[in-house]
């Protein structure tokens, strides 16, 4: 793990060509840089590039600077443009190390990937980048099955939310045919209340024309009840009568009752 940490850290300045006035503040950057002075070699490092603003070795050392000031991102941004510089091979390779080295930094361990297999390309012999080639490509697919197993865990929730979302849909029907029976069997009663009621008033209101409906008058005078009793009376007062008569043999016409009516 020490030797990974080493490898994944293993940044170096260049080795100087040339003795113009931009090497000279290149030098004494590089005198800082290895005292582990990295703010002051980067200033030295700027000074270099204003002399020379194409100085590939002012620019790749202050890539390593800014790297050791951990400040990946600006590291870089400076390695993937020298990188696609003219340079020899070698210098190339180097820069795509550090490159990948940047890369694995900021976790984008896919690009830091890429980084070292064009290292590679332009120095196939470098023992460094492949241990960190072998190592970013063992982590980005630890990340892939990771990655995997989220989605997975994902989904299951998501079908798990829905069957719940199914439960709850299948209880609040239940609960609606629940209380439509419920309004339905209110309704019934009121229906039998009301008609109750309408039976009631009904009769009610029977009784009321009964009510008011006039008696039957009495006639003035003898009922045809009475008037049957008077005349079997004078019919056997009429039979006594022509009895007596018949006894005493009277002469003459017989007298005539006359009926009352």
């Amino acid at each position: 793990m020490k030797k990974l940490f080493f490898l994944l850290l293993f940044i170096a300045p260049l080795t100087l060509l040339g003795q113009g006035e931009g090497n000279k503040y290149i030098r004494e950057g590089n005198k800082l840089y290895e005292n582990g002075k990295f703010a002051e070699a980067s200033a030295k490092y700027d000074e270099a590039l204003i002399e020379d603003t194409e100085s590939f070795e002012g620019a790749f050392n202050l890539g390593d600077a800014l790297y050791r000031q951990e400040k990946f991102e600006e590291a870089a941004s400076l390695f993937e443009v020298l990188a696609n510089q003219e340079a020899t091979k070698e210098n190339i390779a180097k820069a795509y190390h550090n490159l990948g080295n940047s890369y694995m930094k900021t976790n984008k361990v896919k690009d830091a990937v890429k980084a070292y297999k064009k290292s590679l390309m332009n120095n196939p012999n470098d023992y460094d980048t492949k241990y960190n080639l072998s190592h970013a490509q063992r982590l980005m697919k630890k990340q892939e099955e990771e990655k995997k197993d989220q989605e997975k865990d994902e989904d299951k929730k998501d079908d798990e939310k829905k069957d719940d979302d199914e439960d709850k849909d299948g209880e609040k029907d239940e609960d609606k045919d629940g209380d439509k029976e419920k309004d339905d069997k209110d309704k019934g009663d009121k229906d039998d209340e009301k008609k109750d009621d309408g039976d009631e008033k009904k009769d009610d209101k029977g009784d009321e024309d009964k009510k008011d409906q006039p008696k039957p008058q009495q006639r003035d005078g003898v009922s045809k009840e009475d008037a049957t009793k008077l005349l079997e009376a004078l019919k056997n007062d009429e039979e006594k009568l022509q009895k007596e008569l018949m006894k005493q043999k009277v002469k003459g016409q017989p007298v005539q009752i006359q009926k009352p009516w």
